[in-house]
């Protein structure tokens, strides 16, 4: 196996494509739990909310039906475009397991890989 097809093959099993996204995902997520418990030890303390009321929060969302329809539907679409492009890359290709040179690579202990050769892929002469 050449310098080239080595670096290769090592960029495509230890870079995944859906690394960004599940990194901007779990930001997300953790910004969120860290603004609702923020706003819940306010709440505890007395004091006013940081950015809103979690009451005056629930009555927006249920008033949100009553809006202008351009806002609800553009709102819609981005939340489907978002889930469809998070269901798209969960379900997308997998890394590839087997060299371009046809052995099959194996995972060890700990998901490391061992260098013993078990068989040969479709491509191996």
């Amino acid at each position: 196996m050449t310098s080239a097809v080595l670096k290769r093959v090592v960029r495509r099993e230890t870079h995944s494509p859906r690394t960004v996204a599940t990194v901007i995902v779990l930001v997300l997520v953790a910004v969120a739990a860290i603004y609702v418990g923020v706003e819940i030890v306010l709440h505890l303390l007395g004091v006013g909310p940081f950015l809103v009321a979690p009451g005056a929060a629930l009555t927006w969302l249920q008033e949100l039906p009553d809006q202008h329809q351009g806002l609800v539907v553009a709102g819609g679409l981005i939340a489907v475009v978002a889930g469809v492009v998070l269901v798209w890359l969960a379900l997308g290709a997998r890394p590839k397991a087997e060299a371009s040179a046809g052995i099959l690579l194996v995972c060890g202990a700990r998901g490391q890989r061992s260098d013993r050769v078990v068989g040969r892929g479709a491509g191996a002469a």
